[in-house]
């Protein structure tokens, strides 16, 4: 669990970071984290005497409020920032909210329309039998007009 940034647990200020000799599973040692390379370029070093492998967790001090990093004999590690939304992923989710699609018929939705189409209606001015809705009232205005007329 290499890179993984120490936050001090009194000040949340975030000056180490975890090395691959790190294990959450373990008691801190000084080995186990590094300064972060801001602090590296001004000469500080990550614990007194420089000997970090040999530093117990009740030395390892934050050189910002010399605090103890692990006060518990585990290192306090930074949660990772959740990631926002780009602009492009809020107006996509919008989008896709907007046009959601309506599923898709059931196959019994389909034979009642089928069958609501092949009714048989019958004139009642001619007696005729016709099937389906639109083609009867096609005819009885065709009727309608030949029986008056």
């Amino acid at each position: 669990m290499i890179g993984l940034d120490v936050q001090c647990p009194q000040c949340r200020r975030v000056m180490h970071t975890t090395t691959p000799l790190y294990n959450p599973e373990k008691t801190a040692k000084g080995n186990m984290v590094e300064l972060l390379p801001k602090w590296k370029k001004r000469g500080w070093r990550t614990f007194y005497g420089g000997g970090g492998g040999t530093t117990p967790a009740a030395a390892m001090q934050c050189p910002h409020c010399s605090g103890r990093l692990a006060p518990s004999g585990k290192l306090r590690i930074k949660p990772a920032p959740v990631p926002e939304l780009t602009q492009a992923q809020k107006n996509q989710a919008i989008i896709d909210e907007s046009f959601k699609l309506e599923p898709e018929p059931q196959a019994q939705d389909v034979q009642q329309k089928i069958r609501a189409q092949d009714t048989i209606f019958t004139c009642e001015s001619c007696g005729r039998q016709i099937r389906g809705i639109v083609g009867f009232k096609s005819h009885e205005k065709a009727c309608k007009v030949a029986n008056n007329g």
